[in-house]
């Protein structure tokens, strides 16, 4: 990697036992444009982080990324693949805006926009 240049971390945030860091060649690193992170809990109903996601989205260039990792409840049962497919539609919805699935206004976080401005499944959105 030396021979592409420095690297310097350009965010990185965390929720219990996940966690997300996105590092960037220095040079691009000035580039970034709308950097935003979030955090989505899931377990307990959402009001705890053993189950969830981290999120980190920016805009480089032409192209906006958005990487999330999660930890969702395992399982073989279709009521824990319905489970998986409640939290992962939780997630999609809520990171990156101020209101959850339920309607509910999410608290504001120092350094976490909510501003609402990612919409999942969106034209060009690709999920892995």
């Amino acid at each position: 990697l030396r021979s592409m240049g420095e690297f310097v971390k350009v965010r990185s945030v965390a929720l219990v036992g996940l966690y997300i860091a996105v590092f960037m060649r220095q040079d691009l690193s000035t580039e970034i444009r709308a950097l935003d992170c979030d955090r989505v809990k899931t377990g307990a109903g959402g009001s705890a982080g053993n189950k969830g996601a981290v999120c980190v989205r920016f805009e480089l260039g032409d192209f906006s990324f958005c990487f999330i990792n999660l930890h969702l409840p395992a399982g073989q049962t279709a009521k824990n693949a319905a489970e998986r497919n409640s939290d992962m539609r939780q997630v999609l919805h809520d990171a990156f805006s101020d209101k959850t699935i339920t309607g509910a206004t999410r608290r504001r976080k120092e350094g976490f926009l909510r501003q609402g401005l990612f919409t999942a499944g969106a034209s060009g959105c690709f999920v892995v």
